[in-house]
């Protein structure tokens, strides 16, 4: 394949080239040998943050990859990308400080994706921008779908922007909406940073007067203690266990957990509540669902993310928190095809529950935009196939143009009917 941008072999050489070493880093089981460059048959240009650039190009990514034909280069922002290259593929995750899209960059990479519709742009701007607010990520899935041996549903769920709550209380506006507690309080603004994975859980009505917009509150459903994180790379799908929020079983809801200092034992840095003074705004500049003249206020407490909160060790020996099992791999494909489709994305990852009630019912509760696939087990393997793939022309199954037609109706008419419910206080969800 002819890759797209400047034609020809001094093409090749612009771009800040990454090379690998022949020793691997990062705990490879088999070292091999970084293939000359000669060899390079796919060129993947990326533009990402620095901090996801050394988090990702690992050593192992960067060797394994390169031992078959693919060469990684540095996309730079100053330039037009049409003046760079020649790429077959391009991937990127670049949003500000704040979480807004970079719109110069997002319309140089849509003007140059129309004009070299052979590149492989990964993924769309539009299609990444729906996950960057929890008003939106949800709304492509209908309140419930039937799956093979279960049906995956997203939670009763209130959009709070900063205007409604000068209007009226918190409390209030969750009795307008329906919303049962307890309820889980996310940040609306999703930038990567720590700080928009920080969440608040409600478990008294005095609670929510802790609460600052803007932000989504979720009802919150017993799962086990367990969340399952489905990663997605194109068609490749593969799901890792971590630790959730516990069961609430009525009583005094505090009890579901260990005191501050158990769980900091166990879980390092990512255990305590509250980290250091500035508690009202974090990394990234995103502003904490609680206020911070409200941290020791009684029913609702700050979590670094959901995989902080650990249960009692007693409860898990006792039984009392019953072990949960895995969802069927044949639902969890599904869902996820389901999801790449709707998305038009290839690369994120869902937090997916299991209810405890009822037991053949899922939850998608969050969903992630290229989030960090260098923790799954051989992610370099996994990332590899996905980039050979691409250039040999896999797609992902595609619906047919009545049933996409259907569906982007059907996504249409429940984003019209999110505004009104939003605009009336009402918690957001499909008929």
């Amino acid at each position: 394949m002819q890759p797209a941008g400047e034609a020809g072999g001094e093409g090749r050489g612009q771009g800040a080239e990454l090379r690998c070493t022949d020793e691997g880093t990062g705990g490879s089981d088999a070292q091999e040998p970084c293939a000359d460059s000669s060899a390079v048959r796919v060129v993947v240009g990326f533009r990402l943050t620095e901090k996801k650039a050394r988090s990702f190009l690992q050593e192992d990514l960067l060797c394994h990859a390169r031992a078959r034909g693919i060469e990684f280069r540095r996309i730079d922002g100053s330039r037009p990308l049409a003046s760079q290259g020649p790429f077959d593929v391009v991937i990127h995750k670049v949003r500000d400080s704040h979480g807004n899209s970079m719109d110069a960059w997002d319309r140089d990479l849509e003007a140059f994706a129309a004009a070299n519709p052979q590149v492989h742009v990964v993924d769309s701007p539009a299609a990444i921008r729906r996950l960057s607010s929890r008003a939106s990520m949800l709304q492509v899935l209908p309140c419930c779908l039937q799956l093979p041996q279960g049906i995956a549903c997203i939670p009763r769920q209130l959009i709070v922007h900063a205007d409604d709550a000068l209007d009226a209380t918190m409390e209030a506006l969750v009795a307008r909406a329906g919303l049962s507690l307890p309820l889980v309080a996310k940040p609306m603004l999703v930038d990567g940073s720590l700080s928009s994975h920080r969440l608040a859980l409600v478990t008294e009505e005095q609670g929510l007067g802790a609460l600052q917009a803007p932000l989504v509150l979720q009802e919150f459903y017993n799962h086990g203690g367990v969340l399952f994180k489905v990663n997605v790379v194109g068609q490749s799908v593969t799901v890792v266990e971590r630790n959730s929020l516990p069961d609430l079983d009525g009583g005094d809801a505090e009890r579901s957990w260990d005191s501050d200092e158990e769980a900091e034992g166990r879980s390092g840095s990512g255990g305590e509540d509250v980290v250091g003074e500035d508690a009202a705004v974090w990394e990234g500049g995103v502003t904490s669902v609680i206020s911070p003249d409200e941290r020791e206020r009684r029913g609702v407490r700050l979590f670094e993310r959901i995989s902080s909160a650990y249960a009692s060790e007693g409860k898990r020996r006792s039984g009392a928190l019953a072990a949960v099992c895995a969802p069927p791999e044949d639902l969890v494909r599904k869902l996820a095809a389901e999801l790449r489709e709707r998305l038009g994305l290839q690369l994120f990852n869902f937090d997916l529950i299991r209810a405890r009630q009822s037991p053949d019912r899922y939850y998608v509760i969050d969903i992630n935009y290229f989030p960090g696939f260098s923790k799954l087990p051989d992610y370099h393997t996994i990332f590899t196939q996905f980039l050979l793939g691409l250039c040999a022309g896999e797609r992902p199954p595609k619906c047919s143009d009545r049933e996409q037609a259907i569906k982007r109706n059907e996504c249409a008419r429940r984003a019209a009917a999110a505004a009104v419910q939003t605009s009336r206080g009402l918690p957001v969800e499909s008929q």
